[in-house]
């Protein structure tokens, strides 16, 4: 169960798994628009008092602002072996990617650094960039197995 997941069982189960696969705002969306039976088996929306619906899709707060920008950056979990995984997200995104590592590898967590960024294409630059500095993919010393799609952002935007 998602803490503070006010939708059905099955719905909450899917964005636990989402969520530690990296779904994001995507996960946000499907807890806070999803609806389930209550115990007399009356129909009930968990996104009713959320604020107003364009008709497009897009949830404006309750005196009609747009909602905030989703959160996101880069990350550098560092663990116990002194290896690190580079990753796109905020600490939301960092901590299960830590502990994903923790296990398949048997390492220990030790620290986490984010760094925020305006966007995803910022954002999978700034992960490209951590992983060229930490010595790029083929370093044993790195737990990242393929380059980040910031390698292309990076030569495209011209950058070294």
């Amino acid at each position: 169960m998602v803490a503070g997941c006010a939708a059905a069982p099955e719905v909450c189960a899917v964005v636990a798994v989402a969520a530690v696969l990296g779904g994001g705002a995507v996960i946000e969306d499907a807890a806070q628009n999803s609806s389930h039976q209550d115990d007399s088996g009356q129909k009930q929306d968990s996104n009713s008092n959320s604020g107003n619906d364009d008709n497009k899709g897009n949830k404006n707060g309750p005196n009609g602002e747009p909602p905030p920008p989703a959160k996101t950056g880069g990350y550098t979990n560092r663990h116990e072996s002194g290896k690190a995984y580079h990753g796109k997200g905020d600490e939301n995104r960092a901590a299960p990617s830590a502990k994903r590592v923790e296990n398949e590898h048997n390492d220990k967590h030790a620290s986490t650094e984010t760094k925020s960024a305006p966007n995803d294409r910022e954002a999978f630059k700034d992960e490209a960039t951590r992983i060229r500095n930490d010595g790029g993919v083929s370093n044993p010393n790195n737990y990242n197995k393929i380059n980040s799609p910031g390698e292309k952002y990076l030569e495209e935007d011209g950058e070294p």
